[in-house]
């Protein structure tokens, strides 16, 4: 990692006070460990402690400073100074020692459950919906069964992890390398990458420019790539990279917030870039294990209009011959699986609103569509749940074991559709 020098005039007492805070004999890398702790726990987020920047010292203490020089990163004074919109001077590094040695801060944090973490980024089908949290939470809690072992398949923007915890060990996979780079980056390079993208200026123009940049991912992870992902992710309409919506540096230094917890949710997971039937080969004798399935959704093409896509196993579909052989494979796995399907097709609207099919059009799709899942799964021996959605929509939960409010996918009247 590429480091430059830098002299700062600091009080001695307080650099010495980071030496015992951090249980390091060396000065600079006490500095550099304040600086990252400033910026993890959003150093600019506490007025009280930032409005001081211009009267940290008195003139007797300003007469007793000494040069500190360190090796540096310079993305590091850069996210520094971005999170307290100010140049990096040593006002800055003393107001950083100060607001670490202090760490009042840890009462104001909001705690985080390990299992619960705020939202980073978003996908097409994730599952940060209330209404399929709520679901999950009834199916997992009321299950009555230990798992040892908990799979997600296709982890998506981890709506699923960062909300429940099933099992001690858990792994989850995803075959879109870009995603996979970003989970990595965050769990460890997690500051990195937020000073990185703290550097960024919310501008129309900066977001036509990153789209043009390449970050190859030859290597295990790239930091850069992770950060442009999440950037046109984050700054684009339904988050497609495309066109620019005008969120502010507030909204983005607010969604960072998550970058820290995300970072020590995943610490002891495993993450995986597999392809889908071979992470199910690879566990399904597992006896302990859960599943969780969410692929894209039959008849769905989520991936098809991104501005920076990497390569996946099933390019930017998942057509019906893999979901035929994914029912398959779900049939023959010892442990059990939570998968996630839709009985409705997508509602499209226009600019003003107003779907686009007509009611008879709708209908008759629906009919269609409802009556493939149930080719796929029904008269197996699982169960399900249906989710009302938005606009008439039905998300089906399916699963190989039975739980409070579950249906039997079997029944003859449960192959009438509507």
């Amino acid at each position: 990692m590429k480091q430059i020098s830098k002299t700062f005039q600091l009080p001695v007492m307080l650099v010495e006070l980071a030496k015992i805070q951090f249980n390091t004999a060396n000065a600079s890398q006490a500095i550099r460990m304040s600086v990252e702790t400033a910026i993890m726990h959003n150093i600019g987020n506490y007025p009280d402690i930032t409005a001081t920047r211009h009267h940290l010292l008195t003139v007797e203490e300003r007469k007793k400073l000494q040069p500190f020089t360190l090796r540096i990163e310079d993305w590091l004074l850069q996210g520094l100074s971005a999170m307290l919109n100010s140049n990096c001077d040593s006002n800055v590094i003393i107001l950083a020692l100060l607001f670490t040695i202090d760490r009042t801060w840890e009462s104001n944090e909001v705690p985080f459950p390990t299992a619960t973490v705020p939202k980073l980024f978003n996908v097409l089908g994730s599952k940060w919906d209330k209404r399929l949290q709520s679901a999950i939470k009834q199916i997992v809690n009321s299950a009555d069964i230990t798992w040892n072992l908990s799979i997600e398949t296709c982890a998506g923007s981890l709506g699923i992890l960062s909300n429940f915890q099933c099992a001690k060990t858990e792994i989850i996979n995803d075959d879109d390398a870009d995603k996979v780079n970003l989970f990595l980056s965050i769990k460890n390079h997690a500051c990195e990458f937020k000073c990185k993208c703290l550097q960024f200026d919310c501008s129309k123009e900066s977001f036509e420019r990153l789209k043009t940049r390449i970050f190859p991912l030859e290597k295990k992870c790239n930091v850069d790539r992770a950060v442009q992902f999440f950037l046109l992710n984050f700054f684009s309409v339904r988050n497609s990279g495309h066109t620019f919506n005008g969120k502010t540096p507030k909204t983005l230094l607010k969604r960072l917030e998550s970058v820290l917890p995300l970072s020590e949710r995943l610490k002891e997971v495993i993450i995986t870039e597999k392809d889908i039937f071979d992470v199910i080969r690879k566990y399904k004798k597992e006896g302990s294990a859960l599943f969780f399935i969410d692929p894209i959704y039959l008849d769905a093409n989520v991936y098809q209009n991104r501005v920076i896509r990497a390569t996946t196993s099933h390019g930017t579909g998942f057509n019906w011959q893999e979901h035929a052989r994914l029912a398959k494979e779900l049939g023959k796995i010892n442990g059990n699986f939570i998968y996630f399907c839709r009985i409705t097709v997508s509602r499209h609207k226009d600019k003003n609103g107003n779907l686009i099919d007509t009611s008879d059009t709708l209908r008759n799709a629906d009919i269609e569509l409802h009556g493939k899942i149930d080719d796929l799964y029904w008269g197996r021996g699982f169960y399900y749940l249906d989710v009302p959605m938005d606009n008439g929509t039905i998300e089906r939960i399916i699963t190989n074991f039975s739980f409070n409010g579950s249906t039997y996918y079997g029944e003859r009247n449960e192959r009438e559709v509507m």
